[in-house]
């Protein structure tokens, strides 16, 4: 089967219906197309590949996750991103580097709550002596005015 011949039954099969391939033949096909099919990311133990194919007209981006099920065209890798839950930043998935990063976000996170954590002790006095003074202005001048 040809690249061509692939798209087409995808499409006949799959595009129409709004549902994503999870055929074990179209996923075998996938794996054994990496004569048209250009392998971007593979993760390791997962079974999830990205595919791009720069020869289509149609979206240049596939992927085949660990459950067998292939996703796409897209026409971007960012679509493809979305599509699969990922942000288009962090997308392909690098594994513990990601992880490290993320690490690095929660670190300044707890350093930014450290620093600005107001103490509100000490204004709950200060209020509350503020108000007790403006309490007795007024109990005084509406003594005056009997």
């Amino acid at each position: 089967m040809t690249p061509e011949e692939f798209r087409q039954a995808y499409f006949e099969q799959y595009s129409e219906e709004g549902d994503v391939c999870d055929d074990d033949w179209f996923q075998n096909y996938f794996d054994s197309s990496t004569d048209w099919l250009e392998v971007e990311y593979r993760a390791p133990d997962e079974g999830f590949v990205v595919y791009s194919d720069p020869e289509s007209d149609i979206g240049g981006f596939w992927a085949a996750t660990s459950v067998g099920v292939i996703e796409g065209p897209f026409q971007t890798m960012g679509e493809l991103a979305v599509a699969l839950g990922y942000s288009p930043r962090n997308f392909p998935p690098d594994g513990e580097s990601d992880d490290d990063e993320f690490d690095d976000l929660d670190d300044d996170f707890e350093d930014d709550e450290e620093e600005s954590s107001p103490d509100f002790d000490d204004e709950d006095e200060d209020f509350g002596e503020d108000f007790d003074e403006d309490d007795d202005d007024d109990f005084e001048e509406d003594e005056d005015d009997d």
